[in-house]
């Protein structure tokens, strides 16, 4: 179940996507998605392999390369 940054459930359709994109390693896919609602800016990491997909959701200002400016 995918959870939006707000803590509100599923993410809604309010999510406009910013930036993507995709990283291969060997047989894994990293799909980076920079995302804004109008709750927060947030960035979306999934890893694919074949059998799996895990995501993790970062607040933007808690990405140590961003100046933390919403």
């Amino acid at each position: 179940m995918e959870f939006s940054p707000d803590g509100g459930g599923r993410s809604g359709g309010n999510d406009v996507e910013l930036l993507s994109k995709t990283l291969q390693v060997e047989h894994k896919l990293f799909y980076f998605d920079l995302k804004e609602n109008p709750h927060r800016r947030y960035l979306k990491i999934s890893e694919k392999t074949s059998a799996t997909r895990s995501t993790i959701i970062v607040p933007f200002n808690g990405i140590a390369w961003s100046n933390g400016d919403n």
